[in-house]
């Protein structure tokens, strides 16, 4: 999706945003071609591999909302900068 988007020259706002809806269908295609597959070609069963999909996704986006910003003022307490304990910035660094 990131080589749709950014691959070529600056453009245009429109244009940037139909290569997002572009990259956005060729990531769906490709995990949907990729379920297909798995459940041709290997013994699974289709809704535990589903439900572990749906589970991952969900863990994804919890830790992603955790880390904005506005979620992560109230975890300042921890490690000082709500980045957790192990972040360093570049002035601690030197």
């Amino acid at each position: 999706m990131a080589l749709v988007v950014c691959g070529r020259q600056p453009r245009a706002a429109v244009q940037v945003l139909v290569a997002l809806f572009v990259g956005e269908a060729a990531k769906l295609a490709v995990v949907v071609a990729l379920f297909v597959a798995v459940w041709r070609l290997i013994k699974v069963s289709p809704a535990a591999m589903l439900a572990a999909y749906a589970a991952t996704f969900l863990v994804y986006w919890i830790v992603l909302a955790r880390e904005l910003p506005v979620f992560g003022a109230t975890r300042r307490g921890r490690g000082g900068r709500g980045r957790g304990a192990d972040a360093l910035s570049l002035r601690e660094m030197r």
